[in-house]
């Protein structure tokens, strides 16, 4: 692991190489802690400007304006001081960057660095610190505990070595609890079983966190974060009555409570999916500038494929927070799926500078490209995605072009990674019967009102040169008029299947004409043009699904 330097070894048994010939990291030390604080920072002012990549300077620099009650330059001080030292710039809440290798190992050692030199100041210091990563850790208690006993508060020290014991009682075993007098575990607290609760849900033991909420709210029974917390619980253990009437209870507390309606959401989408949009609607009431009430509703519209009101919800998500990814995910998606290329092509864009996730950015990129009727670099940028993320989305996506490339063999083999849905039941059915395998294409289960269903059965009949039932099935097909727009899609594929193109094309049209808002009768065209190598039609489809909206 790498470690922050130690600034000990810096301050007390070491001149800093850079500034030796000019300034001693050292003698400024010196001065803040004989209360000289002007002078300590008119002397780390200097220091920096001879050594500006110095962290230690800037931290002292910002500690000396802190004392002199310059919070403003002091923050910025420190600022500069955690990022050379690879820590998230954060003051109010400091974390580790996730994509540093440091930890809160790091601070461990400082703080018993400084503790083992009696700079017991800097060593509590180091500790709240731990406690700002981990507000469990029981090692930043006990040596806080160390630190009270060694400046003689006993008090303080029995304080902060019972909330170590909360974690692991094997503390009560130590010289420090011996000295202290500290022989049982302390009385149980709302407060520790609070912590407790904390602690086994990020271990994640949630049967324990739902015991210990259950006996935090013997104490507070009207504890909204609590009963909220508990019932979220309940859902993740799949406990929906007790997770319902948890629910209700923290209602019944606060009427108004965002985080209760998005749990009652999280029930019924398991249990009463009808209920979820109106559950959601009465969040977004209460406040309709709650980032996560947005999010849900987007993702929400996103999955029933109401793709006007996903963007809608999307778009305000990224008004509000502009760094939110899932915002400009959501909202691309949905321009995708409108047919505004353009429009998502510019997105994408400042997508890209907030945040990359796995290969989502790969995928919409596909997206666009399948519906300018680019399939070849679609495969490209999906392949791309499916590297860095092993999405079912993606692979569906794959195995739909594959196919469309007559790539029969890895079509089925980019859906061995896809649940069975109906659209990859599909193209499993698709795929066998191109195979020529009609046991595994008749094992495969598929709605049977689909005008396809028929055709599929007649290819399968073909092939096994039955060819009676093939005759039958083939009329049956053709003789049903569409009603739906998957209706107009199957007769469509079924007339290019049969290479009737013209017919194709006329139904796509009269689908188009029926419903003159939807891209899929224009994607469906584009395919056939793509196939069919007739650049300029395709040209034109591309350009009338632009227009659309």
């Amino acid at each position: 692991m790498k470690k922050i330097t130690l600034l000990l070894s810096l301050l007390l048994f070491t001149s800093n190489v850079q500034g030796s010939l000019f300034y001693d990291i050292n003698t400024g030390v010196s001065l803040f802690y004989q209360n000289k604080t002007q002078e300590a920072k008119t002397y780390f002012i200097n220091y920096i400007n001879s050594n500006p990549s110095d962290k230690d300077g800037y931290f002292w620099l910002a500690k000396s304006y802190n004392a002199l009650n310059d919070t403003k330059n002091a923050k910025i001080n420190f600022k500069k001081a955690y990022n050379l030292a690879s820590i998230q710039k954060n003051i109010e809440k400091i974390n580790i960057s996730q994509e540093d290798d440091s930890s809160i190992d790091d601070y461990f050692d400082m703080a018993v660095s400084y503790f083992e030199a009696k700079n017991y100041k800097e060593a509590d210091f180091y500790a709240d610190l731990m406690l700002r990563l981990d507000s469990k850790s029981k090692s930043a208690y006990y040596l806080k505990a160390r630190v009270q006993k060694a400046l003689g508060n006993k008090d303080k020290a029995i304080e902060y070595l019972n909330k170590a014991v909360l974690f692991d009682n094997t503390f009560l075993y130590t010289n420090l609890a011996k000295s202290l007098g500290v022989k049982t575990a302390p009385k149980a607290t709302k407060e520790m079983y609070d912590i407790l609760a904390l602690e086994s849900l990020y271990s994640g033991n949630i049967n324990n966190a739902i015991i210990n909420y259950k006996k935090f709210l013997e104490f507070e029974p009207d504890n909204i974060d609590a009963l909220n917390s508990l019932s979220d619980l309940y859902i993740k253990n799949k406990e929906l009555n007790k997770a319902k009437l948890t629910v209700e209870e923290a209602l019944r507390v606060k009427p108004n409570s965002i985080w209760a309606y998005l749990n009652e959401a999280k029930i019924y989408e398991l249990n009463n999916p009808a209920k979820v949009e109106p559950t959601l609607l009465k969040a977004y009431k209460i406040n309709p500038n709650n980032k996560e009430v947005i999010l849900k509703l987007g993702n929400y519209y996103l999955l029933q494929k109401d793709f006007f009101q996903s963007k809608k919800y999307f778009e305000n998500l990224i008004t509000i927070d502009d760094t939110s990814y899932e915002g400009y995910f959501g909202y691309i998606y949905s321009l995708v799926e409108l047919g505004e290329l353009s429009k998502a092509q510019t997105y994408i864009r400042k997508m890209n500078h907030v945040k990359q996730k796995n290969g989502e950015i790969d995928f919409l990129l596909a997206k666009i490209c399948i519906n300018q009727g680019q399939f070849i670099s679609a495969k490209d940028y999906l392949e791309e995605a499916i590297k860095k993320e092993n999405n079912p989305s993606y692979y569906l996506e794959l195995a739909k072009i594959n196919y469309l490339l007559a790539d029969f063999k890895e079509s089925l083999n980019n859906l061995e990674f896809v649940s069975s849905n109906n659209e990859a039941k599909e193209y499993l059915i698709k795929n066998y019967i191109k195979l020529k395998d009609t046991k595994s294409a008749l094992e495969v289960p598929f709605d049977k009102d689909r005008l396809i269903y028929k055709y599929n059965l007649y290819e399968i009949y073909s092939i096994r040169k039955e060819n009676e039932k093939a005759k039958a099935l083939l009329k049956d097909a053709k003789s049903k008029k569409p009603v739906s727009e998957q209706d107009y899609i199957d007769l469509a594929q079924i007339n290019y299947e049969q290479k009737n193109i013209p017919s194709a094309i006329k139904t796509l049209d009269s689908m188009i004409k029926k419903y003159p808002n939807s891209k899929r009768g224009y994607i469906e065209k584009i395919k056939i043009y793509f196939l069919e190598e007739n650049q300029e039609k395709l040209k034109e489809t591309i350009q009338k699904l632009q227009e659309i909206n």
